[in-house]
């Protein structure tokens, strides 16, 4: 599971009786987790049966590439797209312009990227600025982190 630094998640253990997690040793059921690590939990219910879970929690780490090759055989490199470790937001938007500010490519999801077009033909070369917006997800100790992201790379052909 991957966390964004200086953000957080929250773990749930489900409903049992009894819970002890590790390490910290907290009793809830519920155990919010802002350090990358192995976290377990020892769960047991009323008839003393017990089980044992864990999850390595580690930092989210992303980055936008600075080119781009739509025509590139290689699929990393024919979208212009976020790469890393997408399941630690809660929410993203990316958006892309080019140099008259125009918005040419708008997503929501992640895993998508830009293919180079423009209202269904193929985008000039050149520099193309960008901005991402992205959430990462809250716990009942630390609120939401909103992170914005911008820069600039190269569609090449």
């Amino acid at each position: 599971m991957y966390i964004l630094e200086n953000s957080t998640v929250q773990l749930d253990a489900g409903v049992w009786d009894f819970y002890e997690w590790q390490p910290g040793g907290s009793t809830s059921r519920y155990f919010d987790v802002t350090n990358e690590g192995i976290y377990s939990v020892t769960v047991t219910d009323s008839n003393c049966c017990r089980n044992t879970t864990s999850v390595e929690i580690k930092y989210a780490k992303v980055h936008y590439p600075t080119a781009f090759n739509p025509n590139s055989t290689n699929i990393l490199n024919n979208k212009f797209k976020l790469v890393g470790d997408l399941l630690s937001f809660k929410s993203y938007k990316l958006v892309i312009f080019n140099r008259w500010g125009q918005m040419v490519f708008e997503t929501e999801d992640p895993t998508e990227g830009w293919d180079g077009t423009y209202n269904g033909e193929n985008a000039p070369l050149g520099t193309y600025v960008f901005s991402a917006n992205y959430e990462s997800f809250a716990s009942s100790t630390i609120p939401s982190l909103n992170s914005i992201k911008r820069g600039s790379f190269t569609l090449i052909r």
